[in-house]
């Protein structure tokens, strides 16, 4: 806790830094949050747009054909739309005795038209190898309802053996078509498993796949309809192994045009060939399907944590340098993102959007410019304001006279530490609701350090549900040990009202332990220039953690070291506890607790005198009187059960456990 007010006073930049550190987070929140919305996602996919037109390269090997009913086809043929199935019927025998692995059609036949003409193209289909017709959705929609049905070949056709697939096409809101249908009955599916064929692998698990275009409109192998159809004008053989699409491709039939033109907007929408038909989108995506090259689009997860990578870079160095070399930083890793993100999309099939890291990291930027600028003039008072909120008035106003007493290093000097800590508070909160478990910290700590602060001690943090706190530093006080007992005791009274207060409303059963140490310590400010802590270090906090943790075997609430005891010089009436031995130390070391009833005083440390002598029997029945006049005495219960538990024992036994050990881990 005195760490984040030391830096404020040392580092002129402190609290300009938990400024820029709320806004940027409140800005990068509300960034994150518009980063789901549709307008962002279309911004982002400008970049997608440009990538895919910097990474086109043709299909390359991959052996498409498209045959396009297009306005050639329509002169040459004089027919009118749709055309007769019997054409289609010449056309697909025509690509059979050429020996074409797969024929598709992206044409829906959902209607009978004459049985002559549907038995004549059933035929055709039934001696060819694969064909593949088109099957869509169509939305029916009322004021009270909607519904998609399913439009299929007629059922003569499919008898015949055509497969169907799926030929709808979502295009995102700007009418661009991006994203590959995940559908396993889609057209584009259905036609690359049949090109396979049955010892194909399984297709790549994508969860969000998108298409890669192997170029603008024209890049696949294409030839017109009548050019399939009539003799003489293609070589024979020239469909062999191929993957032959057939689709419209008409772009100012009217005759077509008010039925089913057919035409999408592509990523290469801003260069020529930017629209581009239905079945060139299929194409797409039959030769990302059977070149491995389909998209996979980066999680909101995976933009998130670049864009945090991409913060904590722009902000380290913003935090250390000029505005002018933290803008040279913001450039050179939005360049290195672009490019990284680039080849992720050309060679490993990846697309991570650039955007929102690019974006966050210059929102840190902005704000850690606009309010290094307005909170320069305030941050002495904000300062001082904020270093009375952890030690007392006249140690900030010292602190401030004296900025040099802060300087990181440390000296060596005798303080009293304080250790206080809830009991099976652990334990508790697992029972409470976090709220409620924060609430009760809350009021818990605010009281015991207003309590600290009362009799000058310093906080130095909060540990879990624990507090230390050490007198006699920053500013020395001969009377350090009186002070940190006296701020012990009045803590118990404090917090015995506060528990009570507690429990009247629904509140847990709760007591606290707080345990006392003096010693020699190095104290001042520890760590680097950028983040330092003002604190005690040494062997001395060990030992004041132990004993607050010891209160558990004697039923205490306070528990002092011999070390404290003699600084106090009889000015506070105390009760001998036992001698422990401490893990690491060799000697052991006597421990007290307050205590006001002197008869109970003696009476215990005679108890104590006879154990130590090894005078067992008589240490015993002193215990037992002291239970009888005292029945809920954690000591003396400690030493009974103790006592008893060694009676017996032989002289080694006892030698080796005559005192109790001390060896919890340190705080």
């Amino acid at each position: 806790m005195f760490a984040s007010v030391s830096s404020r006073l040392l580092q002129s930049s402190g609290r300009q830094r938990i400024i820029e550190a709320a806004i940027a987070v409140l800005a990068l929140a509300a960034l994150w949050m518009l980063s789901f919305t549709p307008q962002w996602r279309q911004l982002e996919f400008k970049t997608f747009d440009a990538y895919t037109v910097l990474a086109a390269r043709g299909p390359g090997d991959t052996p498409v054909v498209i045959v396009a009913i297009d306005e050639p086809t329509f002169r040459e043929l004089g027919l009118h739309w749709p055309f007769p199935r019997r054409t289609h019927a010449d056309l697909i025998e025509r690509f059979s005795r050429d020996g074409a692995r797969v024929i598709a059609f992206d044409l829906i036949f959902a209607e009978s038209t004459n049985a002559p003409d549907d038995e004549r193209l059933a035929d055709a289909i039934r001696g060819a190898r694969d064909v593949v017709l088109a099957s869509t959705r169509e939305k029916s929609q009322t004021s009270v309802s909607r519904e998609w049905t399913l439009v299929e070949p007629i059922p003569a056709l499919r008898a015949a053996g055509a497969r169907t697939g799926e030929v709808g096409i979502d295009p995102d809101a700007d009418f661009v078509v991006r994203a590959m249908p995940t559908a396993e009955g889609s057209f584009g599916r259905v036609t690359a498993r049949l090109a396979l064929g049955p010892d194909a692998g399984p297709e790549s698990a994508v969860a969000q796949p998108l298409i890669r275009y192997e170029g603008p409109h024209g890049t696949f192998p294409s030839v017109h309809y009548y050019q399939a159809l009539l003799p003489g004008m293609l070589p024979a053989g020239y469909f062999k192994d191929k993957i032959v699409l057939v689709g419209l491709d008409v772009h100012a039939s009217p005759e077509v045009m008010r039925g089913q033109a057919d035409l999408y907007n592509s990523p290469f929408l801003d260069a020529e060939g930017g629209v581009m038909p239905g079945v060139e989108i299929h194409a797409n995506i039959i030769s990302n399907l059977l070149r491995s090259r389909t998209l996979a689009a980066a999680s909101q997860t995976i933009n998130t944590i670049v864009a945090f990578v991409l913060v904590l870079g722009v902000g380290f160095v913003g935090l250390r340098r000029s505005p002018a070399v933290t803008v040279a930083t913001l450039l050179a890793l939005s360049v290195t993102l672009l490019g990284f993100s680039y080849v992720l999309f050309d060679y490993y099939n990846f697309w991570l959007s650039p955007l929102l890291p690019i974006a966050a990291a210059s929102w840190v930027f902005i704000v850690q410019t606009a309010v290094g600028f307005l909170t320069e003039r305030r941050r002495a008072l904000e300062t001082k304001r904020a270093f009375a909120q952890y030690v007392p008035a006249e140690v900030v106003n010292r602190l401030i006279e004296q900025p040099e007493l802060l300087e990181l290093g440390g000296e060596e000097r005798e303080l009293t530490l304080l250790f206080a800590d809830l009991a099976n508070f652990t334990t508790m909160s697992e029972k409470l609701a976090p709220r409620a478990v924060v609430a009760i910290l809350g009021k818990y700590f605010d009281a015991m350090s207003t309590v600290i602060y009362r009799h000058g001690g310093t906080v130095d943090k909060y540990i879990g549900d624990g507090i230390m706190a050490f007198w006699g530093a920053p500013l020395p006080d001969d009377r350090h040990a009186e002070r940190a007992l006296q701020a012990a005791v009045d803590m118990q009274q404090r917090f015995g009202k506060l528990a009570r207060r507690l429990g009247k409303k629904g509140g847990p059963v709760m007591s606290m332990r707080i345990g006392i140490h003096t010693g020699n310590v190095i104290v001042g400010n520890v760590g680097s220039r950028a983040r330092f802590a003002y604190t005690a270090i040494g062997d001395a906090v060990n030992l004041a953690s132990r004993l607050e943790g010891a209160n558990k075997a004697y039923g205490t609430s306070i528990l002092l070291s011999e070390a404290t005891m003699r600084h106090l010089k009889g000015r506070v009436p105390l009760r001998p506890v036992d001698s422990v031995m401490v893990k690491g130390r060799t000697d052991a070391v006597t421990i007290f607790t307050p205590c006001a009833d002197a008869a109970l005083a003696d009476l215990s440390r005679a108890a104590l005198d006879a154990f130590n002598r090894n005078a067992v029997d008589q240490s015993l029945t002193l215990w037992r009187q002291l239970l009888a006049a005292y029945p809920a005495d954690g000591i003396a219960t400690a030493f009974v059960t103790r006592i008893e538990s060694l009676q017996g024992a032989s002289a080694g036994a006892w030698i080796g456990a005559e005192r109790a050990t001390l060896d919890a881990e340190p705080r």
